[in-house]
């Protein structure tokens, strides 16, 4: 599933990363983040707890999100959801999907993010590519 997502071959690896996110002390989001390895071997040695994924990944390897596409959808929450945010079987969440992508159109990122919904808002702006070559929202798998 990841590895489709992000265009990768079947030897390809890639580096899992599970965040728990608070504002305040009070949780509000985990997110299950994918980066192909080949990319950015040194992030595997990356205390993220209190840092940028994103400048670490711009600091260690010169790499930079220029677009991604993500899909918000209304779920439920089930285990392991429920004791990650601290919140009832079926509270409602919002599940967000994202690919992002480089300048020159490959997958950069995939990640999945399940977000109290009692305690978040969700902004959203929308561009076209400025790069040629990169997918339209429409022409992502």
């Amino acid at each position: 599933h990841v590895r489709q997502k992000l265009g990768l071959h079947e030897q390809d690896r890639v580096i899992k990363i599970d965040r728990l996110r608070s504002v305040n002390g009070s949780v509000i989001v985990f997110v299950q983040t994918y980066i192909p390895s080949f990319l950015c071997p040194t992030l595997l040695d990356t205390d993220l707890s209190s840092g940028s994924l994103y400048a670490a990944l711009r600091d260690q390897a010169g790499l930079a999100v220029v677009t991604g596409m993500r899909v918000v959808e209304a779920v439920l929450a089930t285990s392991p959801m429920t004791t990650f945010l601290e919140v009832k079987k079926g509270s409602p969440l919002l599940k967000i999907e994202s690919i992002s992508f480089l300048a020159d159109g490959r997958p950069l990122e995939y990640y999945e993010a399940w977000h109290r919904a009692d305690r978040s808002k969700i902004e959203i702006e929308i561009t076209a590519p400025a790069v040629p070559g990169l997918p339209y929202m429409a022409e992502i798998p």
